[in-house]
């Protein structure tokens, strides 16, 4: 897959591995980019297009002020058979690293 002509670069290169059979299989994080909803295959939308495999968070996507919600992920191989979520791919990508929340002061909200 080669990487289409964008405004923002993709989050990174996919993770793949080869089943017993030969089948091709994606391997996806296991939470949304932002890091607060976990992705539930059925809910959260994969699609492979332009050489790229975009994962959407719809909570995220419904969610105020959401912006860049979609993981894209460009790879070297063709698009996979079958994708599945396994979170230890990623540990050391830069989104993956946990953010620092600011201290809430008695009687704030």
């Amino acid at each position: 897959m080669k990487p289409p002509s964008s405004l923002t670069p993709p989050d990174g290169v996919l993770r793949y591995r080869l089943d017993p059979v030969g089948a091709v299989i994606a391997i996806l994080p296991t939470r949304c980019k932002s890091g607060r909803h976990p992705l539930v295959p059925g809910i959260s939308t994969v699609r492979a297009a332009g050489g790229e495999l975009r994962i959407d968070c719809p909570a995220c996507a419904t969610t105020p002020g959401g912006t860049d919600t979609r993981w894209r992920w460009t790879g070297d191989h063709r698009y996979p058979d079958r994708v599945e979520l396994d979170e230890r791919f990623y540990d050391g990508h830069p989104a993956r690293r946990p953010r620092a929340a600011k201290r809430q002061e008695p009687g704030e909200s």
